[in-house]
């Protein structure tokens, strides 16, 4: 591949053309690879079925072993070295370039990219191979997608189920963290507000504090016996609630109140950014003009608002998408894994089920989810566009 990138420099080599390369050269990579396991797995075989019959342990011979290094290995092998060519030629030639340009500035930042590929990157690429084995490292193509995207009765959940309730839980979260960021936001940029910043201190500590600490302080409060959520439906004369019992109202609703608890925070500090500045020259012209509150919140706050909320609402939806911590420590999936969302229920398959290749494979998933989600609404909204001009 480094060959096929060092050749675009220098052509308009075509994205197929280099994806043939990139087939080639993978699929030969595959295959010596493969040839090299086989050897090792068949002198290993050897020496454990030596030592196995001198301790009279066998009479016969040991179960045949097969490396996950078969035909659907080197396809896969091929058809990704194929894909990362295409795509990634034109790209790596440009960097190439630049690297023989402006070398100090790949000298400074050398380091970090180190920490990202072997951090990062990495990881990623094993996650993505592990999707596609099961669990005694045979590959098995899409059986693991399949099996996620198509549930057989015996499933014990459902994966379109639990997309709706983690896009419930992301709409609603995103929602609330904005409306009520927004709205403090608003009144804590009043200058004849007494004490600011004593209130900017104090609203900012539920997002600096661990969100695991948050999330396991949040489940007692919602204690149906000690709780002081039912101690004061108690003190209004409602009856107490089981909160984290057998209702998947009742634990999402739990799952939402700490996951707002944790999360308007931020947005309070990006649009309170914001909100400062802009210029109260427009306050003013606007005011000249005639226009009440409601009509300078809209023609002037807002437009001027969505530059900055807009990065962070897509941050903000992608962060609560993967919210892991609260959905595990406050309701645990309860009742029966419906208040599970995609990334609690991937570490179900892991953790409970033991099954690390589906759990690989809703990682992919959820990481097409997200990447096409922040495609399209940086398509839409163009939130990036100022970062790029």
């Amino acid at each position: 591949m480094s060959a096929v990138f060092a050749l675009a420099r220098k052509t308009e080599m075509r994205r197929w053309a280099a994806g043939l390369i990139g087939a080639l050269t993978g699929g030969a990579a595959a295959f010596s690879l493969a040839m090299d396991a086989r050897a090792v797995i068949d002198s290993s075989a050897v020496i454990e079925q030596t030592l196995a019959q001198s301790l009279g342990a066998v009479a016969g011979n040991l179960p045949h072993h097969d490396p996950a290094t078969g035909i659907g290995f080197m396809v896969f092998v091929a058809m990704a070295c194929a894909v990362l060519c295409a795509l990634l030629c034109r790209p790596t030639a440009r960097l190439l370039a630049n690297l023989r340009d402006r070398p100090m500035i790949y000298a400074a930042i050398a380091p970090a990219m180190a920490g990202m590929v072997l951090l990062i990157f990495v990881p990623f690429f094993m996650g993505v191979y592990l999707a596609f084995l099961d669990n005694d490292r045979n590959f098995v193509g899409l059986a693991n997608f399949m099996e996620i995207l198509f549930p057989q009765g015996t499933s014990d959940t459902n994966f379109y189920f639990t997309l709706g309730v983690t896009v419930m839980w992301t709409v609603l979260n995103v929602v609330l963290h904005v409306a009520i960021g927004l709205a403090l936001a608003l009144v804590l940029s009043d200058s004849k507000l007494r004490g600011r910043a004593w209130y900017r201190v104090l609203l900012i500590v539920p997002w600096a504090v661990p969100n695991y600490i948050t999330a396991l302080v949040w489940k007692w409060i919602f204690n149906t016996q000690y709780g002081p959520a039912n101690a004061f439906l108690a003190l209004i004369g409602l009856n107490p609630v089981d909160w984290l019992g057998r209702s998947f109202l009742t634990n999402f609703a739990a799952n939402l109140v700490t996951n707002t608890w944790l999360g308007f925070p931020f947005m309070m500090v990006v649009a309170l950014g914001a909100l400062q500045s802009i210029p109260r020259d427009l306050y003013e012209a606007a005011e000249m003009d005639g226009a009440g509150r409601w009509a300078r919140f809209t023609n002037v706050t807002m437009p001027l608002l969505k530059p900055a909320l807009f990065p962070a609402i897509i941050l903000g939806s992608i962060w609560t998408f993967n919210m892991f911590n609260v959905v595990y420590l406050v309701s645990g999936g309860a009742p029966d894994n419906q208040s599970n969302i995609l990334i609690t229920e991937a570490y179900r398959a892991f953790r409970v089920l033991k099954n690390f290749g589906m759990a690989a494979a809703y990682s992919l998933i959820i990481f097409v989810i997200l990447a096409v989600y922040t495609s399209l609404t940086n398509r839409l909204t163009r939130a990036a566009e100022n970062v790029f001009e």
